[in-house]
């Protein structure tokens, strides 16, 4: 499987998501209060980064 074609969700960026946005998956953090402003800065612009508030946008994001 390409990189390209990997969606990787988590909480914590810099624990979940970094590493697999580095090697080209697509990631989705699941944003709340504590969520750092530069996080969502970061992954608003990014074109495989996703900001997600419920389980069920991720639903969405992967067309199921």
């Amino acid at each position: 499987v390409d990189w390209s074609d990997v969606w990787v969700f988590g909480d914590i960026f810099e624990l979940d998501l970094s590493v697999p946005l580095a090697l080209g998956a697509h990631v989705g953090v699941m944003v709340n209060q504590f969520t750092p402003t530069w996080e969502k800065d970061y992954l608003r612009s990014h074109s495989r980064g996703h900001l997600l508030s419920s389980l069920e946008e991720v639903l969405t994001l992967l067309d199921i």
